[in-house]
């Protein structure tokens, strides 16, 4: 499975089988995040938490990931504001000054919680 370079290392060991092809057995194991069977077993609730719905989805949120200590919800978030404020720029000739400082302001908290963020190597 093809993945950053943190996340192949964190699978690095924890192989299930000595088949490259076959990556779980069971309860324990990786599913290919690209693979349409990933969503039986991890999905993303509407906040942007990653949660598990099979035995093996907690195995691979808890054990390979660890999902329920890193940031992947405020990530999310911060992704999906990155988006909007795209949008929002295209908007900017269109609205009166006051919003635009008002959106400026947004915008520049954004960027700093992107840098926080993405600067821990998350």
């Amino acid at each position: 499975m093809y993945s950053c370079f943190t996340c192949n290392h964190k699978k690095l060991g924890k192989w299930p089988t000595n088949d490259k092809e076959k990556s779980f057995v069971d309860e324990i194991g990786i599913i290919d995040p690209a693979s349409p069977e990933y969503d039986i077993h991890l999905s993303r609730a509407d906040d942007g938490t990653i949660t598990y719905n099979t035995p093996l989805g907690k195995y691979i949120f808890e054990n390979i990931f660890k999902f329920d200590i890193r940031p992947t919800r405020e990530i999310w978030q911060a992704t999906q504001l990155h988006e909007l404020t795209d949008k929002l720029m295209a908007l900017i000739p269109k609205l009166p000054k006051e919003e635009v400082e008002q959106f400026l302001e947004l915008a520049k908290e954004l960027h700093e919680l992107n840098k926080y963020l993405f600067e821990l190597n998350e």
